[in-house]
């Protein structure tokens, strides 16, 4: 039988964190401590952490229902994969906690877990003033970064842009690799003319330009961004946890991925490598 205690959390920012929905302060999680009477003296630990008005999961119902969840849970001794696909950041909490009980500390036998390997990351560069952005990505390139995400959408565009021009007038693409994350900032009606202008500095990824859910918008984006000319692709980049309905809403009436991008690309009159600029839409907004 298993038994879990929730215990909430409040961390606070050690600067103010923006982006285009926007600033925040202080974070609120809950973390879960799982025991179970077949396993004496262990426990396992997750966290469930949404952040309000990013995560998709962040509804003033979230504390009853993460705590109907864990009741659930525990009478039944599963969990409900399916139920919790609108609640990821529970899901995420949960089967941590139930790994953690299970294998230890070493969740997954990978070489980062066993400390031989490291993953790389982006420097995650917050909004803020164009002086504090440009100082935080000043600091995140003497950290060592090689990738820099930026948020976007919150100041002025055209600083924003400025701001990109003279990381890649410093930097080439093979020295920094750059993307940015507009949460969702742009209006539809100038995501394109904007993507293109950040498209000129070799921008890697932009990360939900338009507001979520839009799906015959974000398609239509990412139909019109493909390059007239070769200088930039754009593809949809596929969220492994979404749901079956979001893939065929993006693909329409195709089978795989694969077989819409191959249509599209004998519709432009070339293919759209990996490689470029690409568009991505998470169904469930995130960080």
């Amino acid at each position: 039988m298993y038994k879990i205690e929730i215990e909430p959390r409040i961390f606070h920012f050690k600067q103010p964190a923006g982006t285009s929905r926007g600033v925040y302060t202080e974070r609120k999680s809950w973390l879960l401590t799982l025991t179970s009477d077949s396993m004496p003296g262990r426990k396992g630990v997750g966290e469930c952490a949404p952040l309000p008005d990013l995560s998709c999961d962040a509804t003033p119902e979230y504390e009853k229902t993460l705590n109907a969840v864990c009741e659930r849970f525990c009478q039944e001794g599963v969990i409900n994969y399916q139920m919790l696909r609108p609640y990821p950041s529970i899901l995420f909490g949960l089967e941590t906690a139930l790994l953690n009980l299970e294998r230890g500390d070493i969740l997954f036998d990978t070489p980062f877990s066993r400390g031989e390997e490291g993953i790389t990351i982006n420097g995650l560069v917050w909004m803020g003033s164009y002086e504090e952005m440009l100082a935080r990505i000043e600091d995140k390139l003497e950290q060592g970064f090689h990738c820099v995400k930026l948020k976007i959408g919150a100041i002025d565009f055209d600083l924003e842009l400025e701001m990109v021009k003279k990381i890649r007038d410093r930097f080439s693409r093979r020295e920094i690799e750059l993307r940015v994350d507009a949460n969702g900032a742009f209006k539809y009606e100038e995501a394109l003319y904007k993507m293109e202008l950040l498209s000129q500095y070799a921008i890697h990824s932009i990360e939900q330009p338009i507001k979520p859910r839009q799906w015959g918008y974000m398609s239509r984006l990412t139909i019109a961004h493909c390059p007239r000319r070769g200088t930039h692709r754009s593809e949809y980049a596929r969220y492994e946890g979404a749901s079956a309905e979001y893939h065929q809403t993006i693909i329409y009436r195709h089978q795989t991925l694969a077989a819409w991008r191959n249509e599209r690309s004998a519709r432009v009159g070339g293919d759209c490598p990996r490689q470029g600029h690409r568009i991505v839409d998470y169904q469930c907004a995130g960080e």
